[in-house]
């Protein structure tokens, strides 16, 4: 057996692609989101840019991954431009500096499914400097079950 070395930037993205793959489905790579301080309303000057994956099932179940390389002290989450009493719809955990994850189990609700699939979602990370989000990336919402052949 051969044994395959990633550098730890890598593992996020890989798990959310394979994820996507266990439940038999084929990630559109234009899901692929940047994220960037111009995308933050308003707008806001940081050298930081980031990436986000972020996939919604057919039943609501969400994966994905998002990563600002070199962010320490910061959070990551999936929030709802449609929704200003309750912005936040999922707070990503840290698995390391600069990269969090959709927790296992996380599933939207049908209202939130929708303005996923509208493109109303967003995923924003918020840092010390920038509290209400240094970069942000609109989401691409097209669910998985709209994505592509199935094995």
């Amino acid at each position: 057996m051969t044994k395959i070395s990633l550098k730890p930037r890598h593992r996020s993205m890989i798990l959310a692609l394979a994820v996507a793959a266990c439940a038999q489905t084929q990630p559109d790579p234009e899901l692929l989101v940047i994220l960037t301080g111009e995308a933050v309303v308003p707008p806001v000057q940081t050298s930081a840019t980031g990436k986000a994956l972020i996939l919604v099932d057919e039943n609501g179940t969400v994966t994905g991954v998002v990563e600002v390389p070199g962010m320490a002290d910061a959070s990551a989450m999936i929030e709802d431009e449609a929704d200003s009493a309750i912005s936040v719809v999922v707070t990503l955990v840290p698995v390391a500096e600069g990269r969090w994850q959709v927790p296992p189990g996380t599933r939207l609700t049908s209202a939130q499914r929708d303005h996923y699939n509208s493109g109303k979602l967003y995923a924003n990370v918020r840092s010390k400097a920038h509290p209400k989000g240094e970069v942000r990336a609109q989401l691409k919402g097209t669910s998985t079950s709209k994505m592509g052949a199935s094995r």
